[in-house]
């Protein structure tokens, strides 16, 4: 079984697994209960690769040809599956608590808001970018329990890089650039953060993927102080994730 994603309760996984004669499906899984995760009748291959946090909603890809599929579940035994027509190149990569938006990648990230009228309602939208900012696509990654911010990653000269974006603001930005504006360059100068993974419920933390300076790929936990009523520099904790423990410090290299 392979990339699994869980409901906010734990209690639903989605996943896939190979089903023989170079045929994929995705599943659900629930009280010891598991159930293929099919599309349109003829497909072969079908890759989940989000779900609602009440687990009534899922979202993936199917292929021939590729498209974008999404899954309701009436019941623990009941489930539907519907196409979800995207452009060329686009796939559905994530989705909020709520299930109402869906994100997903391009040669710019998108969402689609009001995602549960989709089908037939589903409007893409491309997150905004600076112009100046010139990337090959990106995907919208994580989106906040709030639905106020989207996370993601974009490729620039063949490199990925995490970017951030506060929905009151006009663009997203790269995220080395938000947190610096935030007074935590000096942290994070060195480090190249590449992709974004999760949020906390509120906001205050990010985690990912990422080079250390050494160019080491490891992982990474931002901490930002929450808003105070007179502005003040913002504090942040960098951790460094290894295999198999995690430890708290301003810049700590796990042994």
């Amino acid at each position: 079984m392979y990339g699994l994603k869980l409901s906010r309760d734990g209690t639903v996984a989605v996943g896939w697994e190979f089903q023989g004669n170079g045929a994929y499906y995705g599943f659900r899984s629930t009280g010891g209960t598991t159930q293929l995760l099919k599309g349109e009748p003829g497909q072969n291959y079908t890759l989940p690769a989000a779900i609602s946090g009440d687990a009534t909603t899922i979202i993936g890809g199917q292929t021939d040809p590729l498209s974008g599929v999404v899954w309701r579940a009436q019941s623990d035994s009941s489930i539907s599956s519907q196409t979800i027509n995207l452009s060329p190149g686009q796939s559905l990569r994530s989705l909020s608590a709520d299930g109402s938006i869906a994100g997903g990648f391009g040669s710019t990230p998108f969402y689609i808001s009001d995602f549960q009228n989709c089908p037939p309602s589903c409007t893409t939208v491309n997150v905004p970018f600076d112009s100046n900012l010139l990337f090959s696509n990106g995907a919208l990654q994580v989106i906040s329990l709030s639905n106020d911010i989207f996370l993601g990653s974009v490729q620039i000269s063949g490199e990925s890089h995490a970017w951030i974006w506060v929905r009151s603001e006009p663009t997203a930005q790269l995220l080395t650039a938000y947190l610096s504006s935030k007074g935590l360059g000096g942290e994070i100068a060195r480090w190249k953060l590449t992709s974004v993974v999760g949020i906390s419920d509120d906001g205050l933390v990010l985690a990912g993927n990422g080079y250390d300076p050494e160019g080491k790929l490891r992982g990474w936990v931002v901490r930002l102080d929450p808003p105070t009523p007179v502005p003040e520099p913002a504090t942040f904790a960098i951790v460094l994730i290894g295999l198999l423990a995690l430890a708290a410090a301003r810049v700590h290299r796990l042994a």
